[in-house]
């Protein structure tokens, strides 16, 4: 990831390549590592279906129609679980510590292009297709917090996300203009929250033991962190093989 994957001025007689496509192709890498660190780290989950009403109380929920609830508890996965469920089963709740581990590296890498001027981590609430709920935690449990991606800005003043958990969601995909996901994915009058790195690594470690039998403890996001960060370009393509971002 030293060179671009792709160029915006195109070879001869091929058409350029937009720099939306450019970033989500630089990017993609980074999904990819998320989802197979979030198999090492995930617990098996039983999903159920809950009715909408369960949430019709919700300042967000209350007037839409276009979202599906699920209950989770631990135990072997749901049977004949769809892909998308599966997808946003495995990268639930894993927005914070995502950030943590891949930040650096995405920086990094992304600030070395010429078309970028800044990368920055940033806190949004969502407007989500899917909720997942963990068992007993409603009616009074508030369903929706800020959540954590990376915001990319170009020299050109366009903006972009990648947000490597969105499939919790129900988004279905990873990249988005800034402007789609805004409009489509954002509560509307929710301010963004522009975020200090090193205090959310802080946060971070505070809240996980620092090892023990726990999947998640300090010891494995430090060792994450700095394999995603100081790992070779081909490291990196290796671990990530042929993982699938599509449904």
């Amino acid at each position: 990831m030293s060179q671009c994957l792709s160029k915006l001025d195109g070879h001869w007689g091929t058409p350029p390549v937009s720099l939306e496509a450019q970033l989500r192709e630089e990017t993609k890498i980074f999904a990819q590592i998320w989802l197979l660190v979030a198999k090492e780290c995930s617990e098996p989950k039983i999903a159920r279906p809950l009715p909408s009403t369960t949430f019709d109380y919700h300042w967000l929920f209350k007037n839409k129609t276009d979202v599906k609830f699920y209950e989770i508890k631990r135990g072997d996965a749901t049977p004949e679980c769809t892909t998308r469920l599966d997808r946003a089963l495995l990268t639930w709740e894993t927005c914070l510590i995502s950030t943590y581990v891949i930040f650096k590296r995405v920086k990094q890498h992304l600030t070395s292009l010429p078309e970028v001027r800044n990368v920055e981590w940033v806190g949004v609430v969502p407007n989500p297709r899917i909720v997942i709920a963990r068992e007993g935690s409603y009616p009074n449990h508030e369903v929706l917090s800020e959540h954590d991606c990376i915001m990319i800005t170009a020299v050109d003043g366009s903006k972009y996300v990648l947000d490597v958990t969105a499939w919790q969601f129900g988004y279905g995909d990873y990249f988005f203009s800034w402007e789609m996901y805004k409009e489509e994915y954002v509560v509307e009058g929710r301010p963004v929250q522009f975020r200090v790195p090193d205090q959310e690594f802080k946060f971070v470690d505070n809240q996980y033991p620092e090892s023990g039998a726990n999947k998640i403890t300090q010891e494995f996001l430090h060792r994450k962190q700095d394999w995603v960060t100081y790992a070779t370009d081909a490291e990196l393509k290796e671990a990530a093989g042929n993982i699938s971002l599509s449904f």
